[in-house]
């Protein structure tokens, strides 16, 4: 009875990481959009910039919601296949959200330096 309440759980968890991601997905469209149709050059840049911001903050989440959804699934079936496939799975997130979460810090510290002021 409690194993299917959490895989339930665990399954709206998975529909949640998707939902974020879409949204960052629509709300970095949005910006784009917004940003090509004020075509100047140092706004377009840093417009673009603030948009991979925009979008890596949300993939980034995304992927830790991911995460946490497959380490509770696995925990209710921990067989040794499904631990590799964690592990593997886990690993490959792992590193995407390093080089999202590497990306950016770049941007944050390259928008702060552009600011006027600094």
């Amino acid at each position: 009875m409690i194993i299917t309440i959490i895989e339930h759980l665990t399954f709206y968890i998975g529909l949640f990481g998707y939902g974020v991601i879409y949204w960052g997905i629509l709300k970095s469209l949005y910006e784009f959009f917004q940003a090509e149709l004020y075509k100047k050059q140092d706004v377009h840049t840093k417009s673009l910039d603030q948009i991979r911001l925009t979008l890596g903050k949300y993939l980034s989440l995304g992927l830790e919601i991911f995460i946490g959804k497959d380490i509770v699934t696995t925990i209710l079936s921990p067989t040794w296949q499904e631990i590799e496939m964690l592990g593997a799975v886990v690993a490959i997130r792992i590193v995407m959200n390093f080089f999202l979460t590497r990306d950016i810090k770049l941007l944050t510290t390259r928008n702060t330096a552009d600011e006027p002021g600094n």
